[in-house]
């Protein structure tokens, strides 16, 4: 599985804490707790969750900073005026004389001057071409994040359903055993069943409680994470509604050629790397003009402080490259194409590797799932009322009745786990993929 999953991983905060102490209150509140519940599908959280993600929202915005970006290397240098006015005329003891010639022969001094500096060797246009890179590259990071946070939210749903799953499977054998221990204790009073024989039925009952808080706190953890995702800052639980549909396999049903040739198509981190080496590339081109000086043209006007009364004059000036030329951001800007260029492949090959792996954990994962007896877990509760019932009537022991016991319990919560998996594995080529292959 690609690194990728963990850019934007979920960690247990405030909210998980405060669920975490709704649990250790008692079991009986913790399962009350779901009372409280907000029933939702797949289709209505995905709904929601783009309009409410706070990193979608804040990933949004970082696409308006570099547009923002891509129009301020548009425009032009402001043109800088300067004005200077002479303080005091000895001759005449004046200060600040604005005329030109006064009655008694004396003169006031002004000028003003007026600069615009150039860019020239293309110097605009190729930084508009890299800031318009820039803002693909946002683009590509927010489709990127929009995949990552999307598979989040399909996982977590998939295991807080399959979570709820496992914790009625835990609920139903820890009160049917509570029942049986409180009706052996009378036994054990009378002396027709040994204390051994109940204490090891007690600590099966433990046992199982322990199993049962795991689960619960799965629960909590994929609840979590969901309300992390969609910024719900209310306590309810969510409560998935998922219309099981078998999701099995072969590798002649999917063609790893194409899948591999759609995830380089379709992938936003290598079409990310992709641009960063074209953006490197139109940096270089950009250092190279910065090389070439900038061109400064000034227009002047000055009273009475020349050869003439009236002084108009035009400059033009820039600075000799005679020592900084950029080569060094020149020089700096090749050795990053190289870099980007051999990060682009390895996203490539790291991708392609990604979707083999998906590809042969969903056809194991289905495979599996295939031969496992699935009848059992309709007949399950008849199972082990028919287990109860021998043992009540001492038709078997303690040891096998606890045997039997935990052989049921394990083919059930392994169903429902390689069920999880099942849905996770389908969630996860498509993630590696880039697009939707298995809906």
């Amino acid at each position: 599985m690609s690194e990728s999953h963990n850019n934007y991983s979920l960690w247990p905060n405030k909210l998980f804490i405060a669920l975490l102490l709704l649990f250790a209150v008692s079991d009986r509140s913790f399962a009350q707790s779901f009372a409280d519940s907000i029933p939702l599908t797949l289709n209505d959280l995905e709904n929601t969750f783009f309009s409410k993600n706070f990193l979608i929202l804040a990933s949004k915005y970082e696409i308006e900073v570099n547009k923002a970006l891509e129009v301020q290397a548009r425009v032009f240098n402001n043109p800088n005026i300067y004005l200077e006015q002479s303080i005091y005329n000895q001759q005449s003891k004046r200060y600040f004389p604005t005329k030109t010639v006064y009655a008694d022969g004396t003169l006031g001094q002004n000028q003003m001057n007026l600069n615009q500096l150039f860019s020239i060797a293309g110097k605009r246009n190729k930084r508009i071409n890299v800031a318009k890179i820039n803002t693909e590259i946002a683009q590509y990071q927010f489709y990127d994040l929009l995949r990552t946070l999307r598979y989040q939210l399909r996982t977590n749903f998939y295991n807080l359903y399959f979570a709820l799953k496992t914790y009625a499977i835990y609920t139903g054998q820890v009160t049917a055993i509570e029942i049986n221990i409180n009706n052996y204790k009378v036994q054990v009073d009378k002396g027709n069943i040994s204390l051994s024989e109940y204490l090891r039925l007690s600590a099966f009952l433990n046992t199982l409680k322990g199993e049962k808080r795991e689960s619960a706190f799965a629960i909590l953890e994929a609840n979590n994470n969901l309300h992390i995702l969609m910024a719900d800052t209310s306590l309810k639980f969510y409560k998935p509604i998922l219309q099981l549909k078998p999701i099995l396999y072969e590798e002649n049903d999917l063609n790893l050629r194409q899948l591999l040739d759609s995830s380089v198509t379709n992938r936003s981190d290598i079409k990310i790397q992709e641009f960063l080496t074209k953006q490197e590339k139109a940096n270089l081109t950009y250092q190279k003009a910065l090389g070439v000086p900038e061109l400064n043209i000034a227009g002047t006007y000055d009273r009475n402080a020349s050869y003439i009364q009236n002084y108009y004059g035009v400059g033009i000036g820039f600075q000799i490259p005679l020592f900084n030329r950029n080569q060094g951001n020149i020089k700096a800007s090749q050795a990053k194409i190289k870099v980007n260029e051999l990060n682009h492949q390895l996203s490539k090959l790291s991708a392609q590797q990604d979707v083999i792996a998906a590809y042969k954990m969903l056809i194991e994962t289905s495979k599996m799932y295939q031969t496992t007896d699935k009848t059992l877990q309709s007949k399950f509760n008849d199972l082990l009322k028919g287990l109860t019932e021998n043992y009540s009537k001492r038709n078997i022991s303690i040891v096998e009745f606890i045997d039997y016991y935990e052989s049921f319990k394990n083919n059930m919560i392994q169903i429902n786990k390689l069920e999880n998996e099942l849905y996770n594995a389908k969630e996860n080529l498509n993630y590696e993929v880039g697009k939707t292959i298995i809906k």
